[in-house]
């Protein structure tokens, strides 16, 4: 063992291992930080594109002439959601929607109406 060795010797050793480790930690940061910047860019820059393709249809291109164009360049052109129409019935009760006989407890003489099937306490 040399006896040159010190206590400050072993920490200034240690904390050169541990500012290595810290730099390359503090560039992992900077890098996530810059993909994060990147990629809301994207997802902009990909709004601002659907914006545009949906403007085009608009403005009288068809969706197969724009289709075409765009990716002979290497583009693909977006999906573009369409809304569907509804037919404006609303979906009421489920699988277990009973009748309720006036002035009683639910429950009490219902039938099922889906099943057909009388409460346990129904003469039908």
């Amino acid at each position: 063992m040399d006896t040159t060795e010190t206590p400050d010797t072993y920490a200034s050793q240690l904390q050169a291992l541990l500012d290595n480790r810290m730099a390359s930690g503090q560039r992992l940061a900077e890098a996530a930080a810059t993909k994060r910047a990147a990629q809301a860019a994207l997802e902009d820059a990909d709004r601002d594109y659907s914006a545009a393709f949906t403007a085009a249809l608009g403005a009288g291109w068809t969706d197969r002439e724009l289709r075409t164009v765009f990716r002979s360049v290497g583009q693909p052109a977006p999906v573009v959601r369409r809304l569907r129409a509804t037919s404006g019935r609303r979906r009421t009760g489920g699988a277990h929607a009973t009748t309720e006989a006036p002035g009683q407890p639910p429950g009490h003489q219902g039938r099922n109406v889906h099943a057909g099937e009388p409460a346990s306490d129904d003469p039908a």
